[in-house]
Protein backbone atom coordinates (compact mmCIF):
# COMPACT_ATOMS: atom_id res chain seq x y z
CA UNK A 1 0.00 0.00 0.00
CA UNK A 2 2.85 2.18 0.16
CA UNK A 3 4.38 1.94 -2.46
CA UNK A 4 1.23 2.60 -4.56
CA UNK A 5 0.78 6.32 -2.50
CA UNK A 6 4.16 7.20 -3.48
CA UNK A 7 3.37 6.68 -7.21
CA UNK A 8 4.79 3.07 -7.74
CA UNK A 9 2.55 0.40 -9.53
CA UNK A 10 3.43 -2.89 -6.97
CA UNK A 11 1.91 -6.11 -7.46
CA UNK A 12 1.06 -8.67 -4.65
CA UNK A 13 1.34 -12.13 -5.57
CA UNK A 14 0.09 -14.91 -3.60
CA UNK A 15 0.29 -18.33 -4.48
CA UNK A 16 -2.71 -19.58 -2.43
CA UNK A 17 -6.02 -17.74 -1.64
CA UNK A 18 -5.90 -18.84 1.97
CA UNK A 19 -2.27 -17.19 2.79
CA UNK A 20 -4.20 -14.14 1.72
CA UNK A 21 -6.83 -14.18 4.34
CA UNK A 22 -4.22 -14.04 6.19
CA UNK A 23 -3.70 -10.32 5.87
CA UNK A 24 -7.36 -9.38 5.69
CA UNK A 25 -6.72 -6.48 8.13
CA UNK A 26 -5.36 -4.33 5.30
CA UNK A 27 -7.10 -5.86 3.06
CA UNK A 28 -10.35 -5.05 3.83
CA UNK A 29 -9.74 -1.93 6.94
CA UNK A 30 -7.14 -0.07 5.03
CA UNK A 31 -6.63 0.16 1.24
CA UNK A 32 -10.40 -0.02 0.30
CA UNK A 33 -10.92 2.93 2.14
CA UNK A 34 -8.20 4.96 1.22
CA UNK A 35 -8.91 8.31 -0.50
CA UNK A 36 -7.21 9.04 -4.20
CA UNK A 37 -5.32 6.90 -6.90
CA UNK A 38 -4.21 3.58 -5.17
CA UNK A 39 -2.67 1.32 -8.12
CA UNK A 40 -1.89 -2.11 -6.42
CA UNK A 41 -2.60 -5.11 -7.89
CA UNK A 42 -3.25 -8.56 -6.45
CA UNK A 43 -2.42 -11.43 -8.17
CA UNK A 44 -4.08 -14.62 -6.39
CA UNK A 45 -3.59 -18.31 -7.59
CA UNK A 46 -6.87 -20.43 -6.89
CA UNK A 47 -7.87 -24.31 -6.85
CA UNK A 48 -5.93 -27.56 -6.28
CA UNK A 49 -2.33 -28.55 -6.92
CA UNK A 50 -0.12 -30.40 -5.98
CA UNK A 51 1.33 -30.46 -2.08
CA UNK A 52 -2.34 -28.99 -1.20
CA UNK A 53 -4.60 -30.18 1.25
CA UNK A 54 -8.19 -29.29 1.04
CA UNK A 55 -8.68 -25.97 2.73
CA UNK A 56 -5.73 -24.92 0.25
CA UNK A 57 -7.84 -24.49 -3.16
CA UNK A 58 -11.02 -22.15 -1.95
CA UNK A 59 -11.82 -19.09 -3.89
CA UNK A 60 -12.97 -16.15 -1.18
CA UNK A 61 -13.22 -14.11 -4.61
CA UNK A 62 -17.01 -13.01 -3.52
CA UNK A 63 -15.45 -11.64 -0.35
CA UNK A 64 -13.52 -8.74 -2.43
CA UNK A 65 -16.36 -7.47 -4.81
CA UNK A 66 -17.72 -4.63 -3.55
CA UNK A 67 -14.49 -2.87 -2.38
CA UNK A 68 -11.80 -4.27 -5.16
CA UNK A 69 -12.06 -4.55 -8.70
CA UNK A 70 -11.87 -8.16 -9.58
CA UNK A 71 -10.93 -10.11 -12.75
CA UNK A 72 -11.18 -14.25 -13.16
CA UNK A 73 -10.03 -14.70 -15.83
CA UNK A 74 -10.76 -18.30 -18.15
CA UNK A 75 -8.35 -18.27 -20.67
CA UNK A 76 -4.86 -17.64 -20.69
CA UNK A 77 -5.09 -14.68 -23.30
CA UNK A 78 -7.96 -13.32 -21.02
CA UNK A 79 -5.71 -13.41 -17.63
CA UNK A 80 -2.76 -11.77 -20.01
CA UNK A 81 -5.59 -9.05 -21.23
CA UNK A 82 -7.12 -8.54 -17.47
CA UNK A 83 -3.85 -8.39 -15.81
CA UNK A 84 -2.82 -5.62 -17.84
CA UNK A 85 -6.27 -3.89 -17.92
CA UNK A 86 -5.67 -4.28 -13.52
CA UNK A 87 -1.99 -2.77 -14.28
CA UNK A 88 -3.51 0.41 -16.32
CA UNK A 89 -6.10 1.10 -13.23
CA UNK A 90 -5.56 3.38 -10.27
CA UNK A 91 -7.71 1.66 -7.79
CA UNK A 92 -7.44 -1.93 -5.92
CA UNK A 93 -7.72 -4.66 -7.72
CA UNK A 94 -7.32 -8.44 -7.78
CA UNK A 95 -6.56 -10.51 -10.55
CA UNK A 96 -7.49 -14.21 -9.52
CA UNK A 97 -6.12 -17.00 -11.62
CA UNK A 98 -6.72 -20.85 -11.61
CA UNK A 99 -3.80 -23.00 -11.06
CA UNK A 100 -4.45 -24.55 -14.16
CA UNK A 101 -4.22 -21.12 -16.06
CA UNK A 102 -1.32 -20.33 -14.05
CA UNK A 103 1.77 -23.35 -14.42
Amino acid sequence: MGLAMCGKRPIVFHERFDFAIVGMNPLVNEIPIYKGPLPIVFLIVVGHGKGQGPQQNKDFSHWFYPMYKVFEPYTSKAAYEQMKHALRLDEPSMVIVHRELYE
